[in-house]
């Protein structure tokens, strides 16, 4: 329920506050469903790189203009149209960025194909100091068991050398 997440997100952020942490939250748009910021815009490094995400997600950058605008206009990107990207996709760690992505000849049948390689190789080219791993996610319109929406749905890194993974997803 809507009430709950508001709890946990409450909760959430009283913890980063509470440690020194500047939380930025998304403004509510009415009538929008908005459950992750996180997949319209994300940062690696001092770039804030604004998603290509499905049409009808459109409007939910608007609830994070605030922050776009105080990003120095040089480090803000806005990559072209035949690169799909969400942020749940996009996994910086250290010296690597790690992309979920779908490469099937049949990507737009699948609306649950949200990255692809277009995508992976203008973060490379943005980043050519970074190793960008991508990793092929499964993909299914009809079965959530045979789908990975992102890759933060199967594969969590843990501190140094040890991650979460959802084997099934890849």
């Amino acid at each position: 329920k809507d009430e709950d997440m508001v709890k946990e997100m409450e909760a959430l952020s009283g913890v980063l506050k509470k440690h020194g942490v500047q939380v930025y939250r998304p403004k509510v748009i009415k009538n929008c469903n908005q459950i992750f910021s996180r997949d319209i815009a994300f940062v690696i490094e001092d770039k804030i790189i604004r998603a290509n995400i499905l049409p009808e997600r459109g409007r939910e950058i608007e609830a994070i203009r605030y922050v776009w605008n105080q990003v120095d206009r040089k480090n803000r990107i806005v990559l072209p149209d035949a690169c799909h990207v969400e942020g749940g996709d996009v996994m910086p760690w250290d010296d690597y960025i790690f992309m979920g992505t779908y490469s099937g000849k049949d990507y737009s049948k699948y609306i649950t194909a949200r990255t692809n390689i277009n995508a992976v190789n203008a973060i490379q080219e943005l980043f050519p100091n970074k190793k960008v791993k991508a990793f092929e996610l499964r993909k299914s319109n009809t079965n959530a068991r045979e789908n990975a929406l992102h890759l933060d749905c199967c594969f969590q890194p843990l501190g140094k050398g040890k991650a979460i993974i959802h084997k099934n997803g890849f």
